[in-house]
């Protein structure tokens, strides 16, 4: 499951989006230690007109690694986004350009 900062929606700016769930699906780990996962959400209606901002399915692929000298994990997410009906498991199935993130997490510790 990952929770993303930005779900609420983003209202103000150039790129202006409804809310989305949390994402939810699965990873696996490599024996060079190398992590890949896959997650999906769904877009919710929100102040954005659905016309501009229809519901549908955002798909992200993880593909990162721990950094064990700076104990992080650092990484690339690419998102993509699909119609309701649409199979997602089939990358030719999105609409527009995948979109391209990267990432630097660190662990967060009790006292």
């Amino acid at each position: 499951m990952v929770t993303d900062s930005n779900q609420g929606g983003v209202y103000q700016g150039k790129n202006q989006f409804n809310p989305f769930s949390t994402s939810q699906g699965s990873w696996k780990c490599n024996n060079n230690g190398d992590i890949t996962a896959t997650t999906l959400n769904f877009n919710l209606s929100g102040t954005l007109p659905l016309a501009s901002n229809p519901l549908g399915i955002g798909g992200q692929n993880y593909s990162m690694r721990f950094n064990q000298s700076t104990q992080t994990l650092q990484g690339r997410i690419q998102v993509r986004f699909f119609d309701l009906n649409a199979t997602v498991q089939e990358a030719n199935g999105c609409k527009g350009v995948p979109l391209t993130f990267t990432f630097t997490a660190q662990r967060v510790t009790t006292k």
